[in-house]
């Protein structure tokens, strides 16, 4: 009895994807523009208006490119990227074998083999005409410098000063003394610390700063 329940389970681990079975099938992805309100399309079909989150369903083999609208502004294309999905690795120890190709096989053709990823997204638009404006340039490099280091900006946040901290005070350029800066950030800290996106921590430190 307990040679069949092993031949049994090792039948079903062969000949089952790995990723099939204990990933899940779909993946929550959110977009945020700015500006914000912009509509969201997958080919001709209108998924909704950013600040956006959407769930969608796994597929190897397809490619999801979405276009972003918004009037006054540039189209753009987002392509959703993909990963792999590292449940799936676990084939590679039947790579040389039926079993393997297999489940390889079974994991291509649910869409369990990859993910998107990444899941979050911040798209700044750029406007139709093009206008010489040296503060939304500004803004735009704060946005981008903010959102890419948001997790070093929080740990500097959370010991009281930093490299990041004080190149943002610098690309800032408010007439404001570098000592009064970090007491309004430590004054702000449970709020800005509490801020798990990228995006809506740009938002809270720009508004608690401004």
């Amino acid at each position: 009895m307990d040679r069949l329940i092993a031949f049994v389970l090792l039948f079903f681990f062969l000949f089952a994807g790995c990723a099939t079975m204990f990933s899940q099938r779909e993946d929550t992805v959110t977009i945020k523009t700015e500006p914000p309100g912009a509509e969201v399309y997958l080919g001709v079909e209108p998924l909704g208006t950013t600040p956006l989150t959407r769930t969608f369903k796994r597929s190897t083999f397809e490619q999801k490119n979405l276009n972003i609208r918004k009037e006054g502004y540039k189209t753009k294309e987002l392509p959703l990227m993909r990963t792999v999905e590292p449940v799936a690795l676990f084939n590679f120890g039947f790579f040389t074998t039926t079993g393997g190709a297999t489940s390889w096989g079974i994991d291509a053709m649910t869409g369990a083999m990859t993910k998107y990823d990444p899941n979050s997204y911040y798209i700044d638009l750029e406007p139709e005409e093009k206008r010489s404006n040296l503060l939304e340039d500004h803004r735009r490099s704060r946005a981008a410098f903010v959102i890419s280091n948001h997790h070093r900006f929080k740990e500097e946040i959370a010991r009281g000063g930093g490299a990041y901290l004080s190149a943002y005070y610098q690309i800032r350029r408010r007439p404001e003394r570098y000592d009064a800066f970090l007491q309004r950030l430590r004054d702000a800290a449970p709020a800005l610390l509490s801020q798990e996106d990228g995006v809506d921590f740009y938002h809270a430190l720009e508004a608690r700063l401004h």
